[in-house]
Order: structure tokens, then sequence, then C-alpha cells
């Protein structure tokens, strides 16, 4: 399993290397990383990786942008300013600048943002200041990896008596379940892209809950503690030139608006906590980890687990006493290879997102008047060859992970000859692992 998550981590640095914020042909776009710290409170449900960032905007447009981020983590993203008379517009973007993700909204009347959802990769968050200067914290909560619900690719299956022989009929029963996985397959591919990726929790109200009622020692470990009492809090070396810190006014107007802001300021750190404890809440009643928030944009791949009936592979062994404790090793890496698999497809659908419409987009932007195609021809060459070394690193670490997953299915068929189907993996476990080569082979 460990090995699963180094070719993963490998190709995950190769892409973030290549494409580490949205894309943008403007210089003078230029994103601060909110870095991420270990995030460790009492409850272990919440522990994951977290960035509280204090600023004041002078500029029209302030640009950030979160890194490194897996599919399976659920994420909370909050902006809460210092003035809620005095609203900035947030926006969370995937691709570029230019497209939102999720669509610009102001703070609302108490001067608070908020969204959830989960990505693989990337993802930029762009702050517009009509009036300025504009103080406002940034939240983020990242939690770690939720373990997801797989569905078992196997069904129950009592040989007959002499079914040693492999015989015409299993012949023509395994040529026949193989097309029905294939069919299968591009069936739920087919339905996938149709599917209109909704945001569920737009549908739940954050019921109101006293100033920070539901802090309950979350952020009573040493790293936030140090970042909450230090006056520049945040992990993040911020710009001079963007940020500014406001003159100190008199002690009396001082101290009365320093009263203000640090109210202000708690009630949007209660609402960041009750938003992480809502995410938390979710997944622990059973339910998937998109229904949290859902992914980020609708364009972006979901790995999908789910299994048709009529394409599971026979199995005499598994659920027999005795049969279990051999599966369960062998189940148990099985399963993280397959878990592994879907999230190395969703980083490459995600990439080849991103670098057609980063193309796309230097394309339309190289035919407009100002010079602006003067330094698209080196960008879209360096996009060129990150993309094709990209599909060349998916090759090979999809390569050694069916590998592993092929490994992992021998030991499965040890267990079954050891206590149920003689040649299980001659018979039936050839035609899902053809299936599964199938299903993970790169679609360009």
């Amino acid at each position: 399993m460990k090995n699963c998550f180094r070719l993963l981590l490998a190709a995950s640095l190769l892409c973030n290397s290549a494409f580490a914020q949205p894309f943008n042909l403007k210089k003078g776009i230029k994103p601060t990383e909110l870095s991420l710290i270990n995030f460790t409170p009492k409850d272990v449900k919440k522990k994951g990786r977290i960035n509280i960032t204090k600023v004041v905007q002078v500029k029209d447009t302030a640009y950030y942008f979160v890194k490194k981020l897996s599919i399976y983590s659920p994420i909370v993203v909050s902006v809460g300013v210092q003035d809620p008379s005095n609203p900035v517009q947030v926006s969370l973007h995937k691709w570029n600048w230019k497209e939102a993700s999720r669509p610009g909204k102001p703070t609302n009347e108490k001067g608070y943002w908020e969204e959830k959802f989960s990505t693989e990769g990337d993802f930029g968050i762009m702050v517009v200041a009509p009036q300025k200067p504009s103080a406002y914290n940034i939240y983020v909560w990242v939690g770690n990896e939720v373990k997801m619900k797989i569905a078992t690719p196997f069904k129950s299956y009592s040989p007959s008596s002499g079914s040693g022989i492999f015989t015409l009929k299993n012949i023509l029963i395994g040529i026949a379940l193989l097309l029905v996985i294939v069919f299968s397959w591009f069936i739920i591919k087919k339905k996938k892209k149709m599917k209109n990726l909704s945001i569920l929790l737009f549908a739940i109200l954050l019921t109101p809950l006293s100033s920070m009622a539901q802090l309950d020692g979350i952020f009573d470990d040493p790293e936030t503690q140090e970042i909450l009492r230090n006056d520049n809090a945040g992990s993040v070396p911020l710009n001079g030139n963007d940020f500014v810190v406001q003159n100190p006014r008199t002690r009396g107007e001082r101290m009365a608006q320093e009263y203000e802001n640090a109210s202000n300021a708690a009630e949007h750190l209660d609402n960041f906590v009750g938003a992480i404890n809502n995410v938390v809440g979710i997944i622990e009643t059973g339910r998937e980890l998109w229904d949290a928030g859902g992914v980020l944009d609708a364009g972006e791949c979901t790995p999908d687990f789910t299994q048709p009936a009529n394409a599971l592979v026979p199995s005499s062994c598994s659920g027999t006493a005795g049969c279990n404790d051999c599966y369960a090793t062998a189940l148990a890496s099985f399963n993280a290879d397959r878990q592994t698999l879907a999230r190395m497809m969703c980083l490459f659908m995600n990439t080849k997102n991103f670098t057609d419409k980063a193309i796309a987009f230097g394309n339309a932007m190289a035919s407009l008047p100002g010079g602006v195609g003067l330094g698209w021809i080196p960008a879209k060459r360096n996009i060129d060859q990150a993309y094709t070394n990209f599909k060349a690193t998916y090759d090979r670490k999809s390569r050694e992970l069916l590998t592993s997953l092929q490994k992992n299915m021998m030991k499965i068929d040890a267990c079954e000859n050891s206590y149920g189907q003689q040649d299980w993996y001659q018979r039936f476990g050839y035609m899902y692992f053809e299936f599964m080569q199938l299903k993970y082979k790169r679609p360009d």
C-alpha cells in the first residue's frame, strides 16, 4: 500500500510542478500560495492541514492558491472581513483565473463567506475588494483522506462437482462475462459524462450557534495556537506591494475598534469550525464524501467505484469461514490499488482538462492586440512539453499499479485454490484484470 502512495506522489509532484495554480498569461497576476500546516485537534476526525491568513488588501484584486490536494480529502474555505459594511467578493478557480468554478459571491451581512468541496491537485481563490483598504482573514481546512467505500467486485459462486476441468461451458460463460463487463464500463462512462454534479450542501442551512460554542478544543494544538496569537497570523509570506498595515489610531478609538474586530473574527472562526463539523458529520453518517459539498468544478473527475451486478466476478471463497482470513490482507492491498488507480485517473483527466483549457485560453488571448501573444508561443511550448512528460509518467505508474493489482489477485487466487475454486484466476480473475487494464488506459 505504501508503494501505491509513493507512485501516486511521484505523479502528483510532476503534475504540480507543471501546473501549480490556475492558468494566466498576465504577468501582473502573481498569486500567493496559502501554505498548509499540520492540524492536530483532539477530535481525530477533524485532523488534516490548515491555513489562517490575516490580510489587508490595498489592490482591487488579490489572488491566492492552494496546491497538492487529494480528491479524497474534504476542504472548507472561508473568508471573514473585519468590517461587514465593507464586503469583498470571493470566487474559486480550478482551471484559470478567467473562468470561475464557484462564481464570485460577496461576503454576507455579517462579513462571512464559505465554500465546501473536494478537488484533486490545486485551486485558486480570487478576492475582489470594491473599497480599499479591506481587512479580512482567509481560513482553509483540508481534512485527512476519507476512507472510501469501495464496492466489492465479487459475487458468491458454488462450483459444481468435477469443475476442475475447464469445459466449453466455462469458456462460453467467461467470454460472455467479459463482454458484459466491457459493455457495462462503456455505459457507466457515458452516464458519468451526462451526470450533473450539483452542490448538495447549499441546501443545508447552518444553525445559528453562540459565539465560540463549537470550538470544543479544535484549535488547541500548539501550531494553531501560535498562529492565533500572532498579530501577523498565517503561514504565508505576504507581498509588501499588495498588503499593508493600516496606521494606528488613538488608543481609545483603537481599543473600541479592536473589540469589534475581535468579536467579528470570533464569530467568523465559529462559523468556520461549524462548517468543518458539518462536513465531518455528513461523512460520519455514511454518506459519500461528495455529499459534503461536491467537487470544486463540474468538469472535474470524480472517482467511481460502483460495480454493476452483472459485472461481478464469481468467487466461491469470499464469505466462507477460514477463507475470510486468507482474503483479508490480499483484499486490503487489492482495494488500495483500486483506490490509487482511480485517483491517478482523476489526476490525469484533470491535467488533460487543465491543458486543453489553458491552450484554448492562450490561443484566444494571443489573437488580441496589446502584445499578449508574444509570450504565448514559449508558454504553449512549456505546457505541451509538461503534458507530454506527464502522459509518459502516467503510463509508467499505471503499469506498475496494475502489476501490483495482478499480484494481489494472484494472492486471492491462492485463497480460492485452498478453500474454494481451483484455477480461479484462469477462469474468472483474468477477465476482471483485463477490464481494469481497459478502464485505466490513458484515453489519449
